[in-house]
């Protein structure tokens, strides 16, 4: 944040390391490809960081870097390619972090209420089309994306609003901390109203002594996930909540124990194995335990490999698959079919 956040622009496509495919499900969202990569001026995500430090203004004044859901995605991308690049996640001192998710959860409770229709009321272009009418042109564009956060928090939430709930890069703490135990499910990350409804009900029958009220708030699912291991209650949102991305179940996680996701990763998450249960996927126990052995856990990491490491070539998986243990030459075509989706 500079100033009143209208400020030069600063963007800049970055390639993907050691020349890792962009999956077709990934460029229908952002428009990014290969081709536009080679096209355009894209470097290397050091060379793109350097910039952009370079970009900011110095210190010692405060700069306040703002995302939407910036703590349960864009800082823990960004924590990931910095220790990868750099081997340090460290910020420069007066670069401080600030997500608006939480803070248009707090200035707006009733929005679900208002558009029963928004599969996810508080995302970006929801708040977009609440507070202006319209939709955001080029959604999903970074460039776009970033335009809109600027108008609605400049226009409608405040800057200051945002300076006040800002935080150091290195306050973990801070940024894992998630919503008060009072504070209805919905205020979690990754939790919508369906899930929300779904905890609810999931709650209710872990514990029938639970009062109604109780069961619909934050401190009831912590309540829950004080007193279990930690692979049950990831097998419990998985199940139970219907949140089947890892990087989702993760962020849950991380509000419920208030750490950051980071912690959740070093303790070895995803703690279960053989979660594969999405859409069509049946697989036997022999083939479940066949990707484990292979280091394949989740569904989320089977189709990573499917993407990155294969490439998004349905015949580079169906061999890898033929090799994992536990399918046999009639299971491969079948199995390949329901998992590479």
């Amino acid at each position: 944040m500079r100033g009143d956040l209208r400020v030069p622009e600063f963007d800049q496509l970055v390639r993907p390391r050691n020349g890792v495919a962009i999956p077709a499900d990934s460029t229908a969202i952002h428009r990014i490809d290969a081709e536009s990569l080679r096209a355009g001026d894209a470097v290397s995500f050091e060379r793109a960081w350097a910039d952009f430090l370079a970009w900011l203004p110095p210190g010692p004044a405060p700069c306040v870097l703002i995302a939407h859901n910036l703590f349960g995605f864009d800082a823990v991308v960004l924590r990931s390619h910095l220790h990868r690049a750099f081997g340090s996640t460290a910020l420069p001192d007066h670069v401080l972090l600030a997500d608006t998710l939480p803070l248009f959860r707090a200035a707006l409770p009733g929005l679900p209420q208002w558009d029963t229709t928004a599969v996810s009321p508080y995302s970006l272009g929801s708040l977009m089309h609440y507070y202006t009418g319209q939709l955001i042109p080029g959604q999903h564009d970074a460039l776009a994306d970033v335009r809109a956060l600027r108008t609605i928090v400049v226009d409608h939430l405040g800057g200051d609003v945002v300076r006040a709930a800002a935080v150091r890069a290195d306050d973990e703490a801070a940024m894992a901390a998630g919503p008060p135990d009072d504070a209805p499910l919905l205020r979690l990350r990754q939790v919508g109203a369906i899930r929300a409804d779904r905890c609810y009900v999931a709650l209710r029958q872990a514990d029938p002594a639970l009062a109604p009220e109780d069961a619909r708030t934050v401190g009831a699912l912590r309540a829950f996930a004080a007193r279990v291991p930690r692979v049950a209650v990831e097998t419990f949102l998985r199940r139970q909540v219907g949140i089947f991305d890892d990087g989702a179940v993760a962020c849950v996680l991380a509000q419920l124990y208030r750490c950051h996701v980071d912690t959740l990763a070093r303790a070895g998450f995803p703690y279960c194995a053989g979660e594969f249960r999405y859409k069509r996927t049946q697989l036997r126990e022999s083939e479940v335990a066949g990707l484990v052995a292979a280091g394949v856990r989740t569904r989320t990491q089977l189709r990573e490999h499917f993407l990155y490491r294969c490439g998004g070539d349905v015949a580079r998986f169906r061999r890898w698959l033929a090799g994992v243990g536990g399918f046999d030459a009639a299971r491969v075509t079948a199995c390949a079919r329901a998992l590479q989706y």
